[in-house]
């Protein structure tokens, strides 16, 4: 049994991985005051799946995709200079900066933002989380390309994208799977 785990995929993948483990307890599911690890003024922790005032944050749907069978996909943007992605010189495709990352443990979620409002045409790094078998990505109404949920170990899908007004969405397919 994991008593403080963390708001992770690996932690929950480490649970998927070994039967012989009955379950885990997260730390922490909500932002709480009180444990600032030194940073003044910081008045609390953020490594919660909740903030202070009950709201979602990026890691609670990580988590969902994880934990529910009814298709969801999430959206998080961030640009480029402040992702914890890159554009493979080699390949063109969108990486983590650091591939092996996702399987440490990290206290806080890294940095994404939930909205779609940039400079134009800077490159952002746009994040899906997502239970789904595939996800196609549009800017306005135009696709970027469909990618499979296989081909991310941290389970979390990627694109770079000029940003341009207008609206970013995400349609994911699940395959159906018998009882």
């Amino acid at each position: 049994m994991g008593t403080e785990n963390l708001v992770q995929w690996h932690e929950w993948k480490a649970v998927m991985d070994r039967p012989f483990i009955s379950g885990t307890f997260l730390w922490t599911g909500i932002d709480y005051l009180g444990e600032s690890n030194g940073g003044w003024p910081k008045k609390g922790t953020a490594s919660g799946m909740l903030d202070l005032a009950g709201f979602e944050k990026p890691s609670y749907y990580m988590l969902r995709s994880l934990w529910n069978e009814e298709p969801m996909v999430y959206l998080a943007t961030q640009t480029m200079a402040k992702s914890i992605n890159k554009i493979d010189d080699k390949t063109g495709s969108v990486v983590a900066k650091n591939q092996d990352a996702w399987e440490r443990a990290l206290w806080e979620w890294h940095s994404v933002n939930e909205h779609w409002d940039y400079n134009t045409n800077e490159t952002i790094a746009i994040e899906v989380y997502s239970n789904c078998d595939e996800v196609e990505l549009f800017l306005n109404n135009s696709s970027l390309g469909t990618k499979m949920l296989a081909d991310f170990d941290d389970r979390i899908y990627k694109w770079a994208v000029p940003y341009q007004d207008g609206v970013l969405m995400a349609k994911g397919k699940k395959k159906w799977r018998s009882g």
